[in-house]
C-alpha cells in the first residue's frame, strides 16, 4: 500500500495521510465532513487529568471500507476495496492451513522419532 503523508487539498482543510487520491479524498470529506470535524470539548479539563483527542473508526467509501482516525489537524483515511479485504481474509485463511498442515507433520514426525528411538533401545 503506498500511502502519501502530510497531503494538503486545496479547499479542503485538514493534513491527510492516505492511499487516496485527491479527488478521492475531496469525494471522501464531502461525504463524511461533519462526522470527522473535530468534536467540541463538553467538560473542561481538571488538574491531574489529561485527554487523548484521538478518534476513529471504519467508514462505508467506494466499494469498500477506510480505516479513517483523526487527531487535531490531522486525518489518516486508509482505504481498501470489498476485494482487497476478501483476498486479504483468504489469505489468513491459508496461512492457518497451513500452519495447522505444519504442525500435523511435525507430529508424525516427532512419532517417527520416538519409534525409532525405542526400537534402537531394544
Amino acid at each position: 500500500m503506498d500511502t502519501r503523508k502530510d497531503v494538503n487539498v486545496p479547499e479542503i482543510p485538514f493534513r491527510w495521510t492516505t492511499n487516496l487520491t485527491d479527488e478521492e479524498i475531496r469525494l471522501f470529506y464531502s461525504k463524511y465532513a461533519e462526522q470527522i470535524k473535530e468534536p467540541i470539548q463538553s467538560a473542561p479539563v481538571k488538574k491531574g487529568q489529561f485527554i487523548i483527542p484521538i478518534r476513529m473508526g471504519f467508514l462505508n467509501f467506494l466499494d469498500g471500507y477506510c480505516f479513517w482516525s483523526a487527531s487535531g489537524d490531522k486525518q489518516t483515511v486508509l482505504y481498501r476495496s470489498n476485494q482487497d479485504w476478501e483476498l486479504w481474509s483468504a489469505r489468513q485463511e491459508e496461512i492457518a492451513e497451513l500452519r495447522q498442515e505444519q504442525a500435523a507433520e511435525l507430529a508424525v514426525e516427532k512419532v517417527l522419532v520416538m519409534t525409532e528411538d525405542n526400537h534402537l533401545k531394544e
